[in-house]
């Protein structure tokens, strides 16, 4: 009994000091040779953005989070920051693109999008716009090369969401 509670004060102890012998910026860690970002800036993201070739709108949301406005594919979309620190680094992003048409999408083609596409969500505004988002969580770390391919996979979904609502659109009811 009495090994049980040594070994928690030792686990405790290891725990406290590897924490303690962390970087002395979080947000920007090493791994090899890539930097790991446990949190992000505007500016951080923008980088990314521009080196995959969208062009980049950055602001700032209602709250004073970093805000970005892009395109991709000729389609227009957000990436919202949340979890944000006041030094504006943020743990998570919202990559968001909203579809308006003059007929709103049919229920069942937004749902067999969510059922075939795990890694995003979509759902109809009470507008009845569609819209598509992707969640991408920084905290704990990322490498730039993550962010990279997070940003290739919504260049990629998105044109695919707007084919599949066209051609549910298209299709006789």
């Amino acid at each position: 009994m009495n090994g049980k509670i040594i070994i928690a004060p030792l686990f405790v102890a290891a725990l406290t000091a590897c924490a303690a012998s962390g970087p002395e910026n979080p947000a920007a860690a090493e791994n090899g040779d890539e930097p790991v970002f446990t949190a992000v800036s505007g500016e951080d993201l923008r980088e990314v953005l521009l080196d995959a070739g969208h062009r980049v709108e950055l602001g700032v949301d209602h709250v004073g989070a970093p805000m970005i406005g892009s395109a991709s594919s000729g389609l227009d979309y957000q990436v919202l920051f949340y979890d944000c620190a006041e030094d504006g680094r943020c743990g998570s992003l919202l990559f968001r693109a909203g579809l308006a048409s003059e007929d709103p999408p049919a229920r069942e083609a937004v749902n067999n999008w969510n059922r075939a596409m795990r890694l995003s969500r979509a759902y109809i505004t009470a507008d009845g716009e569609a819209v598509v988002e992707m969640d991408l969580l920084i905290a704990g770390g990322v490498t730039r090369s993550l962010l990279a391919e997070a940003v290739k996979r919504w260049n990629a979904m998105l044109p695919l969401f707007a084919d599949h609502l066209s051609e549910s659109m298209e299709e006789p009811s």
